[in-house]
């Protein structure tokens, strides 16, 4: 039993109401829990779907979870939902996802309340030396593309290396692009695992930043 399961049990058990938020969205939580818990008829929202390898990489992981890790605990991954009172709470809002979010309320019995994206005031102070928003200064507005996969999604070396040729098609455009690497691979720069003088090429409208970025500044 995780922490988050262990508070909610204790709270019940004491008449106090538990309420469960996470900050996974509307239209994942409600695919997964249609494919793994519900098992009904097709997802009814057929432009979110799996390929077969897809759909056999995220069996596989399933399988392992439930039987290696979970000890074969098939309600682990809803837990928090159905020990959550009578609400759950999501980080999205019904502008951006309302048919996920009703598709999940009516799936789950549980109020499905959108709190929106919680995204934190920026700190000018603290930002205004970044050298990241110095060279966005010099740029005209809304002439940046910024391009980030989070601070958890890690490209492949050739997933990399095809954006990289994909920006260098790209006239007239500026770009911030942000590459981190996993822990292991701390020590690897962002020259090697980026096609051979493309930042020469790039330097005049491109910034390739490795680590953090003030990114609500940026935006």
């Amino acid at each position: 039993m995780g922490t988050d399961e262990m508070a909610a049990t204790l709270t019940a058990s004491r008449g106090i109401p538990a309420v469960h938020f996470t900050t996974v969205g509307a239209a994942h939580r409600s695919f997964v829990h249609h494919s793994y818990i519900s098992w009904n008829d097709d997802f009814p929202f057929p432009e979110l779907y799996l390929q077969d390898n897809e759909k056999r990489s995220l069996d596989n992981l399933m399988k392992f979870l439930y039987e290696d890790v979970f000890n074969g605990d098939k309600d682990v991954l809803f837990v928090n939902f159905r020990l959550s009172s009578t609400i759950v709470l999501l980080k999205t809002s019904k502008g951006l996802e309302g048919k996920y979010i009703d598709y999940l309320s009516s799936i789950t019995k549980k109020r499905i309340l959108g709190v929106g994206s919680l995204v934190a005031d920026a700190d000018q102070a603290e930002d205004e030396n970044s050298e990241i928003l110095q060279w966005l200064s010099k740029k005209e507005p809304n002439s940046t593309v910024y391009i980030s996969f989070g601070s958890e999604n890690f490209l492949l070396n050739q997933e990399i290396e095809e954006i990289a040729k994909g920006l260098e098609l790209i006239e007239g455009v500026n770009f911030v692009w942000m590459i981190r690497f996993p822990i292991m691979e701390k020590t690897m720069s962002i020259e090697e695992v980026l096609p051979q003088g493309f930042l020469d090429r790039v330097k005049d409208n491109g910034l390739v930043v490795s680590g953090w970025a003030p990114q609500v500044n940026i935006l």
